[in-house]
């Protein structure tokens, strides 16, 4: 068995499950701050739309080239981890250290 196969099919899930996410907002969402379950907890939405376009279609990409190319193994671990974070914080709609930088790419009707 391959475990490239498994590394695609698993960037595949994120991915779908990313652009899931992304589907339609009704009016009650919009007026409230968008909050993401973390575990237990839930947290406010700092990721906005466009931001997780970009970080699936960087994820992605990242994925790709650690799994196709032929840079040092260490290399490979580094962009798939990049390319694993990006996916998530796309996922979930919360990135810590978009907290950290006081950056919020999320639109709230206040």
């Amino acid at each position: 068995m391959k475990p490239v196969n498994k590394a695609r099919s698993g960037m595949l899930f994120l991915s779908a499950a990313a652009l899931a996410l992304g589907g339609v907002v009704t009016a009650q969402e919009t007026a409230q701050p968008k909050t993401a379950p973390v575990g237990i907890m839930s947290v406010t939405c700092n990721v906005g739309s466009a931001d997780k376009a970009i970080r699936i279609a960087l994820g992605i990409a990242l994925a790709a080239f650690a799994l196709l190319s032929e840079v040092d193994a260490v290399w490979k671990v580094v962009m798939g981890v990049a390319a694993v974070i990006a996916l998530v914080t796309a996922t979930v709609g919360y990135c810590p250290l978009n907290r950290l930088l006081g950056i919020n790419s999320c639109r709230h009707k206040t």
